[in-house]
């Protein structure tokens, strides 16, 4: 079954320069898809790309893989509309490579979508390589780094899009997500992606109703956080923050008519936790990462 998903040149060579530098992993990087926007008019869905770094210090951002998996019966790539949101004196444009949808891989049963399988790589070069790219720290909380535009076939009908990794979607690739840290002049080293912010939709979700401008801030953060809706709730919603064990330390409720509310988080140690909200018919319909600094 992994032969009909192959990884692409831009791939393979990125890997070799990794492991050219002969240095091993140090900094971590998180990853995630945001829902940015949908036009219900035009059936047009964009999803946001973004990395977070949480370690003391900073990461200067170097070229990026991105290998990910949606489902094609509902959403279909729009590549010529997708983009790299990174500055062009330091990076080059986006590159779509491999890019294949209806595949029937539903023997593998590794994804719920597998029998009308879309899956892509693109990829973001570091142009100066000399001076490097943009820097990072854990204060910038989640930076965007591409936009990309899906065209979606039926609306109202559930979709996921998940990142290629390890034990997710190894039994369709080898291919996954690989970033690189600029050290120095020409040095590159790898970095260890530590959390997948995949986008999914449960089969009671749509589209529609799952594409919400939500804003949680400030983050990184030391004692609240407060929870931003762009419209009033149409019914009670509850906001859980897990920490990263899946323990539940925290449980409120946003009711109806509400637009905004606030977390205490003035007891909780400095950790990254997960902040999610679930409507009343208990769908997640919003999750991210909150970071307590003390």
């Amino acid at each position: 079954m992994t032969n009909f998903i192959n990884s692409t040149a831009t791939l393979i060579s990125f890997i070799a320069v990794l492991f050219a530098s002969n240095v091993l992993a140090a900094n971590e990087l998180e990853l995630r898809f945001n829902k940015a926007s949908y036009d219900e008019n035009k059936q047009e869905l964009f999803v946001d790309v973004e990395v977070q770094y949480t370690q003391n210090g900073e990461l200067v951002l170097a070229g990026q893989n991105y290998r990910f998996f949606y489902s094609s019966e509902v959403l279909e790539l729009d590549a010529a509309s997708t983009k790299s949101l990174l500055s062009e004196e330091s990076y080059g444009k986006i590159s779509i490579d491999n890019h294949k949808s209806g595949i029937k891989a539903d023997k593998v049963n590794q994804l719920s979508f597998d029998d009308n399988l879309g899956f892509a790589n693109f990829s973001i070069d570091l142009r100066d390589v000399e001076n490097g790219g943009k820097t990072i720290t854990s204060a910038d909380g989640w930076v965007t780094v591409a936009r990309l535009k899906f065209d979606v076939k039926e609306a109202g009908a559930s979709y996921d899009l998940v990142w290629g990794r390890e034990d997710a979607t190894d039994l369709y690739a080898t291919a996954f997500v690989e970033v690189a840290e600029w050290t120095s002049a020409n040095s590159l080293k790898a970095v260890a992606v530590t959390y997948y912010g995949d986008l999914l939709s449960e089969d009671e979700q749509s589209v529609e109703a799952t594409i919400e401008d939500v804003t949680v801030g400030p983050n990184p953060t030391a004692d609240f956080v407060n929870v931003t809706l762009d419209r009033e709730l149409g019914q009670n919603a509850t906001i859980t923050l897990r920490d990263m064990t899946g323990k539940q330390v925290r449980s409120s409720v946003m009711a109806e008519g509400a637009i905004s509310t606030t977390i205490d988080l003035s007891d909780l140690g400095a950790a990254s936790y997960v902040l999610e909200m679930i409507d009343g018919d208990q769908n997640s319909v919003y999750n991210t990462r909150v970071i307590v600094a003390r």
